[in-house]
């Protein structure tokens, strides 16, 4: 499956993190220091990826950073994998999924109702590539997690993504910083080609 090429399309590059905590769950800065801190870094775009809780994004001042909707959202998993953990982009309240449901139907449900849904540190999760095949709507992976990394030295995960490529599977790779503490910020993002500066683009 050939997926869009990013180089062929117009508009400017710009730079962003889709997975940082402020002090509304477990992140090392308030919401209004964390914006001000990627602004400072240069950023043009950030998500305030709060644990199971949207954090406004309409309430800060935001330089001239966009600053796009989003909650990270956590399963139970099974076997090795204690935690799965998902990124979900433009949504603006906490979905609600069957508490009974295994983890890759809560995923597909949380996708389903965000703009874009990726996978957070796989590696650290321990989930092997081979159990993101089937999910639905999830656009990618963290290959990068600069918490993940510091702390336990589980923070790439290319060998998940090779896994899915290799089957054919359309998987995009993003690098984030996932702050949990003061030194996790300016490590991880991803480029974006974009014609406008806004939260549709």
């Amino acid at each position: 499956v050939l997926m869009p090429n990013p180089f062929q399309a117009s508009g400017s590059w710009l730079r962003g993190n889709l997975h940082t905590h402020t002090t509304n769950s477990d992140g090392p800065l308030g919401p209004q220091e964390t914006v001000d801190t990627y602004a400072a870094l240069g950023y043009d775009f950030l998500a305030l990826t709060d644990h199971d809780r949207f954090t406004v994004p309409d309430d800060l001042h935001q330089h001239d950073l966009t600053l796009l909707p989003a909650v990270e959202l956590a399963r139970a998993g099974d076997g090795p994998s204690v935690h799965v953990h998902v990124v979900a982009l433009g949504i603006e309240e906490v979905p609600q999924t069957d508490a009974e449901a295994t983890w890759e139907a809560a995923i597909a449900d949380y996708a389903a109702q965000a703009e874009v849904c990726f996978i957070a540190h796989p590696f650290w999760s321990l989930l092997e590539g081979s159990r993101l095949l089937s999910l639905e709507g999830v656009a990618g992976l963290e290959v990068y997690n600069r918490t993940c990394e510091g702390q336990s030295g589980r923070g790439t995960s290319e060998s998940q993504w090779d896994e899915l490529l290799r089957q054919d599977r359309p998987c995009w790779g993003f690098a984030v910083d996932d702050c949990h503490q003061l030194l996790d910020h300016g490590y991880g993002w991803i480029s974006v080609r974009s014609e406008e500066r806004s939260v549709e683009a």
